[in-house]
C-alpha cells in the first residue's frame, strides 16, 4: 500500500482534482459513465458529496451510460442507500429509465430480492 494513499483520502484527491479543473462531465471511452458514476456505484459517499457541490446544473446528476443509467441507479443496485439519498436531495430523478426501461425503483428491487 502506498503511503499517499494513507495521507490522502479518494475525497481529498477529487478535491484537489476539481480545484484544477477536472472536469465531472467526461465520459469514459467504454462505459461512457462520468465520474460521478463512478463514485456512485462504489458507494463513495464523501466523494459523491464533493462532487455534488461542484456541479451546477442538476440535468448533469441525470447523465446516462451506454446502458442508460443514471449515478442513481447505479447507486441502488448495491444499497448504497446514503448515496442514493444525496443524489435525490440533490435532484437526481426517481422515474428516469434506462434502456431496458428499468427505473432506480427497479434496480433497488431487484437487488433487494437477490440479496435476501
Amino acid at each position: 500500500m502506498s503511503s499517499c494513499y494513507l495521507i490522502f483520502s479518494c475525497r481529498d484527491i477529487v478535491e484537489f482534482l476539481l480545484n484544477n479543473s477536472a472536469s465531472l462531465l467526461v465520459h469514459d471511452v467504454v462505459t461512457k459513465r462520468t465520474p460521478i458514476h463512478a463514485a456512485a456505484s462504489n458507494g463513495h459517499k464523501e466523494t459523491v458529496q464533493v462532487m455534488l457541490r461542484n456541479i451546477t446544473n442538476s440535468t448533469h446528476i441525470d447523465c446516462v451510460d451506454m446502458y442508460g443509467r443514471t449515478p442513481l441507479m447505479l447507486a441502488v443496485t448495491p444499497g448504497y442507500n446514503e448515496v442514493a439519498q444525496l443524489l435525490v436531495d440533490h435532484g437526481a430523478q426517481v422515474d428516469c429509465t434506462d434502456k431496458n426501461l428499468r427505473t432506480a425503483l427497479h434496480r433497488a428491487v431487484s437487488y433487494v430480492c437477490h440479496s435476501i
